[in-house]
């Protein structure tokens, strides 16, 4: 009959389970900043990615219907805004229609899309009230910048640049007059 060797057990130790534990914080200690930061990045690039989506959108639903449509700020009320409020910020949400009656409110056939308030760490500004682009794509109001900036600051920052013939430009935030 055959012995076993029972001597040799199989495990760690405590030094060696302490010392991968201490390696194991160490490297969380250094990742979990680095990835919150680029958590804030991807979210800041979907922000912006939404608001040339929408921009691009109202110009093409303008020149395809041959109407004006109009992108103003709103309550955050996606599921049926009625009008523009003009006393909300942008980053509370915004609103595209087509203003077929010219009553400058949201009529259920007119909603082309509405979008909901941005996070709590994020602050969108525009200076005037309204966006609306023309039948031939030009923006009828006073073309200007949307600044969009996190609580990192202006560092971190863009901006859409919106011209009066209708084209809209992405840049970065350069100072901190960018931001809202």
């Amino acid at each position: 009959m055959m012995k076993k060797d029972i001597s040799h057990e199989h495990g760690f130790t405590l030094v060696e389970l302490l010392i991968t534990l201490s390696v194991a914080a160490l490297l969380l200690t250094i990742g979990v900043p680095s990835f919150q930061n680029m958590v804030k990045d991807k979210r800041m690039t979907s922000t912006v990615d939404q608001l040339l989506t929408d921009l691009e959108l109202a110009k093409s639903e303008a020149m395809t219907r041959n109407q004006s449509v109009t992108i103003c700020r709103h309550n955050g009320e996606t599921a049926s805004p009625t009008s523009c409020n003009n006393s909300a910020d942008w980053k509370d949400g915004w609103v595209l229609f087509v203003d077929s009656n010219a009553d400058t409110k949201v009529d259920a056939d007119e909603l082309i899309r509405a979008r909901g308030a941005l996070g709590a760490d994020m602050d969108l500004g525009y200076s005037n009230s309204t966006i609306v682009f023309n039948a031939r794509g030009f923006v009828n109001s006073t073309a200007g910048t949307i600044e969009l900036c996190d609580n990192r600051g202006y560092s971190h920052g863009k901006k859409l640049v919106v011209s009066a013939s209708g084209f809209v430009e992405v840049a970065f935030a350069t100072q901190a007059s960018d931001c809202p």
